[in-house]
């Protein structure tokens, strides 16, 4: 959700801003009546399960770095669903929705390919009664050709009944247009799975082709649901991952990063024994040599890491350097008690390209621990380390 000031609370303001390289605005044609009655701006009225049939030619107003466009009114209810189809054989169709806030415009969903090929397919629910604005446009500020634009009244789809999965288990899931989606924080389409555990560490994957695939695990008690995980690209590519301890009963949320994603994926739940941490010495002025492996110890968001421990007193400062030329490397620097790992500072790349360099000054003699990892999960590989005096 964004707010732009395209001025929609009449569409001659959207024209008037809208005009790119002294071309003028054609306004809509209402159905059935000839140019010269329609007032010019004025958006074209659309009613719900009729469909309009347009064009849009490459010469008429751009917008929004996007290509021609029609604009289009109707009114809406909080309670009910929409699905909104752009058809156009002939250019990328884009589709979205907005209301007007004062002098801004409020953009709430947009579509690009949701539909078939590069037709616009979009599901929206309003969020509140009132005044809406639909906007039929070329993806492209070339695009240009006839399209037909849907909008239908929906009821809402019931939630999917949750399928349980026990650890080893592996199951086919597809999400389709008839999926239920998740309104709280998108429009996504999703499938809910059940999961028991008593006390064993986990690894949660869901792996799909033709979606970014997305994962949000809850804890359920008497008091309701608490979110205890979430992954996006975890397990490699577009796949989530989630590792974790069960201890009670679980809901497993799999749905599709996008608000378009459909197609098959496949979840299960694995068996992730926890790997004894070996803890490495370093000495000051010295460059070591490792390689991480898919037998080392995981993170909880599935990547594998190496420890230093380091002897340091108060007032040294450090400067820690991670390469490595076959994974994105991240360094974590921080303290131990007993298995536990607190985090003092972090870094990504800041040691060129994507090698990690931390400079650290110690206020609290003892021993702290430098944690050797790639950036995200899976990855593994050769990686040097280097531990000096820092300014």
């Amino acid at each position: 959700m964004r707010l732009t000031r395209t001025g929609i609370a009449a569409a001659a303001a959207l024209v008037s801003l809208a005009t790119t390289d002294g071309v003028e605005a054609q306004a809509p044609r209402a159905q059935g009546r000839p140019p010269a009655q329609q007032a010019a701006g004025t958006p074209r009225p659309i009613r719900f399960g009729t469909p309009v049939t347009d064009e849009l030619r490459a010469s008429e107003t751009k917008m929004g770095g996007r290509g021609a466009f029609r604009v289009y009114r109707f009114e809406a209810r909080a309670d009910k669903r929409y699905l909104i189809t752009m058809d156009a054989p002939d250019l990328d169709a884009y589709v979205w929705v907005a209301r007007q806030v004062g002098v801004l415009t409020e953009e709430l969903a947009a579509d690009d390919d949701g539909g078939e090929g590069s037709n616009a397919r979009l599901r929206f629910k309003p969020p509140a009664n009132g005044s809406y604005y639909l906007v039929a446009q070329a993806l492209s500020e070339d695009g240009a050709g006839a399209f037909t634009l849907k909008i239908e009244e929906q009821q809402p789809v019931p939630p999917p009944a949750a399928r349980p999965i026990a650890l080893g288990q592996s199951l086919q899931g597809e999400l389709t247009d008839d999926s239920p989606v998740r309104e709280d924080d998108g429009n996504q389409p999703y499938d809910v799975y059940t999961v028991r555990g008593k006390g064993q560490r986990v690894r949660i994957v869901m792996t799909a082709e033709n979606f970014d695939a997305y994962l949000h695990v809850y804890k359920v008690n008497a008091d309701g649901e608490e979110q205890v995980a979430t992954d996006d690209d975890g397990a490699g590519g577009t796949n989530a991952r989630v590792v974790l301890e069960l201890n009670g009963d679980y809901k497993i949320i799999a749905r599709s990063l996008g608000d378009d994603g459909r197609g098959n994926y496949e979840i299960s739940v694995s068996d992730a024994p926890t790997v004894m941490v070996i803890q490495r010495p370093i000495e000051v002025g010295q460059t070591v040599s490792g390689e991480l492996t898919t037998s080392d110890p995981e993170l909880d968001d599935g990547g594998y890491f190496h420890e230093y421990v380091v002897n340091a007193a108060a007032g040294d400062s450090f400067r820690i350097t991670l390469r490595s030329g076959q994974f994105d490397s991240f360094l974590r620097w921080g303290s131990k008690d007993g298995e536990a790992f607190t985090e003092i500072d972090t870094d990504d790349d800041s040691g060129g390209d994507l090698d990690s360099m931390l400079s650290v000054r110690v206020t609290r003699a003892g021993t702290y621990v430098i944690r050797v990892s790639a950036l995200g999960s899976g990855n593994v590989g050769p990686y040097t380390l280097t531990f000096e005096r820092g300014n």
